[in-house]
């Protein structure tokens, strides 16, 4: 196991966030006093109870400090969301080339754009030679709303050196 996720909500100084992997994501309301399992909508298959409390391998857990209700979730297989302080999470993981990765994060001026880098598999660490590109999911994709920019908004945030990837749905 590895606590590899710690945030603190500027906004909220009482409120802490952890991920742990093989435990899944904790939230502190109370500076930490006390922790609540915050797993409720992920579902692991390789888990003896795919739906249960604690158990999850979540691999990394971002916020953008604008919308601290809203969390990203790269867990083993599935890249989730939650608007509710991770209450509930939902799957937006799209039509990426692989759902599994460790790395995400949120656009530093966009709360609605996250990154992901989706790697072959967990028995395969590396990124699929043509997906070498990092992701980025629209406004649409990851809320589910349309956005009047979406339709002026490159889903696919590539390396100038790149010119083929895959967007999110």
């Amino acid at each position: 196991m590895c606590l590899h996720t710690i945030i603190l909500d500027k906004k909220n100084p009482n409120r802490i966030y952890i991920a742990i992997s093989a435990a899944g994501a904790f939230r502190s309301d109370d500076a930490g006093k006390t922790w609540k399992p915050i797993n409720k909508g992920l579902i692991s298959q390789y888990i003896p109870d795919p739906n249960a409390e604690v158990g999850h391998c979540v691999h990394r857990v971002a916020m953008h400090t604008a919308k601290p209700d809203t969390l990203f979730m790269q867990k083993h297989w599935d890249v989730m969301r939650s608007d509710n302080s991770g209450d509930l999470w939902r799957e937006v993981s799209g039509n990426l080339p692989t759902d599994f990765g460790f790395v995400i994060d949120v656009h530093a001026h966009d709360p609605e754009t996250i990154y992901v880098a989706p790697i072959k598999s967990d028995g395969e660490h590396f990124v699929p030679r043509a997906n070498s590109a990092s992701i980025a999911a629209s406004p649409a994709a990851t809320s589910g709303k349309p956005s009047p920019r979406a339709s002026r908004k490159r889903l696919l945030r590539q390396h100038p050196s790149r010119r083929h990837g895959r967007r999110l749905a």
